[in-house]
């Protein structure tokens, strides 16, 4: 399998512009997936997720931050899981 990332916490704002719109929708949680690639956009399994606040005044450039940090901590529990053999995943809902 392949894995792919998305910088929320999928299903939540599947799809393009997520950090606009994280930004947008007002939200005061977002975060980070990891998830095995699948036919569908950004639909397949849940590998790894990294949760993390959003504040009242975020930027992109500020909650791109935080999702990199959220994906080099996302990684760091991931890869010796699957250096190991298991393969986490959480269905969609």
């Amino acid at each position: 399998g392949a894995l792919g990332w998305h910088p929320s916490l999928l299903p939540k704002n599947r799809g393009r512009g997520v950090v606009a719109w994280t930004i947008l929708q007002g939200l005061e949680e977002s975060g980070l997936s990891i998830f095995w690639i699948d036919a569908g956009m950004d639909s397949g399994d849940i590998a790894a997720q990294v949760r993390f606040p959003v504040g009242p005044r975020e930027t992109a450039m500020s909650l791109l931050r935080k999702v990199d940090a959220a994906a080099e901590h996302a990684l760091r529990e991931l890869v010796p899981r699957l250096l190991a053999g298991e393969r986490p995943q959480t269905p969609q809902d």
